[in-house]
C-alpha cells in the first residue's frame, strides 16, 4: 500500500515565507487619540450642534417647510464653516435625507457601536466614538438623538405640506419613521494629524 506524502518541504517553506513577508508589510498599529484631540472633536462637534439646532429653533417659529430649507442649505453650510484648517466636519445616517450623509467607513463603524449601545439598553447621553485613522487623523463621533422637535420633519406622520416640501428637496429621503428618542445617525468630526 503506498502512503501518500503531505506537501513538499520547499512548499511548506514558501508558504510560511509568503505569509511572513505580508506581516511585515502590515502597519504598525496606530496609537488612539490623545486627550487634546477629543476635547478638539468635542469642541467641533458641541458647536455644529448648537449652530444647527439654533438655526433650526428660529425657523421652526416660522413654520416647518423654513426649518426643511434649514437643513438642507445652512446644515452643510455651518458644517463647512466649521471645516477649517484640515478639520473635516459632518453627519452621517444609515437612513440619510441626504445622500452624501450615508454612514461609511469609520462613520459606519461608529454608529455600529452606538447601535448596539441601544440593543443593549445603554443610555447614549454622553456617548462618544473616537480612534485614531491610519493616516494619523483622529476620528471622534457622538451619537444624534431624535428630539421631539425633529418628528415634524423625521416622525413617522407627516403633515401634507412637510411631505411635498420634502420630496421637492430630497427626492431619494429615507429620514423619516422615527420617534422620540431614537439613534438618528451622528455628527463626526475628523482632525488634522498632530505635526
Amino acid at each position: 500500500m503506498a502512503r501518500r506524502r503531505g506537501p513538499g518541504l520547499g512548499l511548506v517553506a514558501a508558504l510560511v515565507a509568503v505569509a511572513a513577508a505580508g506581516c511585515r508589510e502590515r502597519a504598525a498599529p496606530v496609537a488612539p487619540p490623545a486627550g487634546e484631540d477629543l476635547a478638539r472633536g468635542r469642541g467641533v462637534v458641541a458647536e455644529l450642534k448648537k449652530q444647527l439646532v439654533g438655526r433650526l429653533t428660529a425657523e421652526l417659529a416660522s413654520g416647518i417647510p423654513g426649518a426643511i430649507a434649514v437643513c438642507n442649505t445652512e446644515a452643510p453650510a455651518i458644517a463647512a464653516g466649521l471645516s477649517v484648517d484640515g478639520v473635516e466636519v459632518g453627519r452621517a445616517t444609515r437612513k440619510p435625507r441626504n445622500p452624501a450623509n450615508r454612514a461609511a467607513g469609520w462613520t459606519a463603524e461608529a454608529l455600529t457601536r452606538f447601535e448596539k449601545m441601544v440593543t443593549d439598553g445603554r443610555d447614549l447621553a454622553g456617548a462618544s466614538f473616537s480612534r485614531r485613522l491610519p493616516d494619523g487623523r483622529t476620528a471622534y463621533a457622538e451619537p444624534l438623538v431624535v428630539q421631539p422637535m425633529c418628528l415634524a420633519c423625521h416622525g413617522a406622520q407627516l403633515a401634507p405640506d412637510v411631505t411635498a416640501a420634502l420630496a421637492e428637496r430630497y427626492p431619494q429621503d429615507e429620514a423619516t419613521g422615527y420617534q422620540a428618542g431614537d439613534l438618528r445617525g451622528l455628527v463626526w468630526v475628523e482632525l488634522p494629524a498632530a505635526p
